[in-house]
């Protein structure tokens, strides 16, 4: 049976799958808040493993980095992230159509920076 680490990692992976397929079906607002999902979950299978007990319920992408004591690049890449956990999915927080707030660009660079802390967690997870 797997450990709890590993189902959140698998998760992260799924998101990692989602924002990819989002990008290319042209789905920017969508592939912003999937990069967002896919750090934050990437983070938590670290709390999960690492922790002592289960992740912070926070959705904060820059406390989780500093909670884990991740290098300056990957909570900057976590600031970056932040604003799309609401951004990309609230008119409310968008002011207007979420859509309108993404392109293809802004959304690969979310992606990216999405790819960056996953390949960090990932790297520490399988050590």
């Amino acid at each position: 049976m797997p450990e709890a680490w590993e189902d959140w990692l698998r998760f992260a992976d799924n998101h990692l799958r989602e924002a990819r397929g989002a990008l290319d079906a042209g789905a920017y607002a969508m592939t912003a808040f999937f990069s967002h999902q896919i750090a934050e979950v990437a983070f938590k299978a670290l709390w999960a493993r690492e922790g002592d007990g289960l992740p912070p319920h926070t959705h904060n992408l820059v406390e989780l980095a500093r909670g884990l004591a991740a290098p300056e690049a990957v909570i900057a890449a976590s600031r970056r992230l932040n604003p799309c956990y609401t951004i990309s999915r609230s008119p409310d927080a968008a002011n207007g159509n979420p859509a309108d707030n993404y392109d293809a660009a802004i959304a690969g660079e979310a992606l990216a920076r999405a790819e960056e802390v996953h390949a960090w967690c990932s790297a520490r997870l399988r050590n």
